[in-house]
């Protein structure tokens, strides 16, 4: 975990990933990380394989959500911390 020290991590992870990162492998390396990573959010989609293709549209808005948040730049609707939120639904 060293390399992730003083790091952001945002980490988007389908919970229908069944290749060889899985998103329970996910999870625990993300609660790993949680003691090195003051800025770690972790995020599961719903109906999400491992490609994220169809839900290509909310990985694009949350991951420009994550960067202004840390920049500074716009109001955090992340929550940032949490280690397993699910994106909403595209409506």
């Amino acid at each position: 975990m060293e390399h992730l020290v003083d790091r952001r991590v945002l980490i988007i992870h389908g919970d229908r990933d069944r290749s060889e990162a899985s998103a329970a492998k996910s999870l625990d390396y993300a609660r790993r990380a949680l003691a090195v990573v003051p800025d770690l959010a972790r995020y599961e989609v719903p109906r999400g394989s491992h490609y994220l293709v169809k839900q290509a549209d909310a990985v694009r808005a949350l991951t420009t959500a994550f960067v202004l948040a840390i920049l500074g730049t716009e109001p955090s609707p992340l929550a940032i911390g949490e280690l397993c939120a699910p994106l909403p639904p595209r409506g």
